[in-house]
């Protein structure tokens, strides 16, 4: 899950030639039907079946909160399983579930025109540990260990650009049952800062990826990154 509201899911077809079609349903165990049909309801495309890989994000949160409350009880949240069902060749039918999606990094980023560097902020939506990043390095990311990588027109920035720092920050909040009274939340960042070797020329191109292990798969989730002085949110 990215950033509280999106997820990401990742098939794998180690045999294509034996599958007839495949599809993923975005199931709510509490409602006790299927979500989003508009995005997964067509089935996956015979051509990622082919390729062996189908990728896809989806949202984790229902598409109308009172709609939802009103069928699954006020301040109820869905818990989603992704269902896999792939149908053979041979006529057989087997259907996978994904209930348990893993422990997710919440991931921030931004470029600062001024230092001419970008800052990757990483941290467990969960827990009260720092994470483990790495910098350049896929193959680390494994357990609780996440690897980041900047790329300036397409090309990696090597390991020792990067520097890496931890800071916890603190934030107030309050809950429906006590709304008067504030609860203190501590948030503990890693920070990945990267410095580019030379300024950007205008039609340069900046982007970085997130390698990560989710539920025991190799996961890698990379995205373009403006370069005007503002946030990046995933």
């Amino acid at each position: 899950m990215m950033n509280g509201s999106e997820g990401f899911l990742q098939v794998a077809f180690p045999e294509p030639e034996t599958i007839a079609s495949a599809k993923v349903t975005q199931f709510d165990t509490i409602t006790q039907r299927p979500f989003y049909e508009d995005t997964f309801g067509e089935g996956i495309p015979r051509a990622d079946i082919d390729a062996g890989l189908y990728t896809a994000f989806y949202v984790v949160y229902p598409p109308d909160f009172d709609d939802y409350w009103a069928e699954a009880g006020a301040d109820t949240y869905p818990t989603f399983e992704m269902r896999l069902t792939v149908e053979q060749v041979n006529g057989e039918t087997e259907t996978y579930t994904a209930a348990d999606l893993g422990r997710c990094p919440q991931l921030r980023g931004e470029y600062d025109e001024t230092t001419n560097t970008v800052t990757m902020k990483v941290w467990w939506d969960d827990g009260e540990d720092f994470p483990q990043v790495v910098p350049v390095a896929p193959e680390q990311a494994e357990g609780d260990t996440l690897s980041v990588t900047v790329y300036v027109d397409g090309e990696p920035l090597p390991p020792e650009a990067y520097a890496l720092s931890q800071v916890r920050e603190e934030s107030q909040y309050s809950t429906s049952d006590n709304p008067d009274v504030l609860l203190t939340r501590y948030t503990y960042i890693t920070v990945a800062t990267a410095s580019l070797p030379q300024p950007l020329a205008a039609e340069s191109a900046l982007s970085c990826a997130v390698h990560m292990t989710l539920s025991g798969q190799p996961f890698t989730y990379s995205l373009p990154i403006s370069t005007a002085p503002r946030d990046i949110y995933w």
